[in-house]
C-alpha cells in the first residue's frame, strides 16, 4: 500500500482549486531558505505515523530555529 505524503496532498488539493498552507520541501539543511514565521518543520514520510507523537514536529519562530 502506498501512502501519499503531505506535500503530495497539497499538490492535489491545489490542482482542484482548494486553498493550501504555504509550504516548501527542503532536501538538505544547506538549502534552507524560508522567511515566513512562525513555521512548523516536520519530516516527509511514507509511513502511517503520527509525526507529533514521534517528536518530528518542531515549531520555529525564526530562520535560526529552522536551521
Amino acid at each position: 500500500m502506498k501512502f501519499i505524503t503531505e506535500p503530495e496532498i497539497y499538490e492535489i488539493l491545489g490542482k482542484v482549486g482548494l486553498p493550501v498552507v504555504r509550504h516548501k520541501v527542503f532536501h538538505s539543511v544547506d538549502s534552507l531558505d524560508w522567511n515566513y514565521f512562525p513555521a512548523i518543520v516536520k519530516p516527509v514520510v511514507r509511513k502511517p505515523i503520527h509525526k507529533t507523537e514521534a517528536g518530528g514536529v518542531i515549531e520555529c519562530s525564526d530562520d535560526r530555529a529552522v536551521k
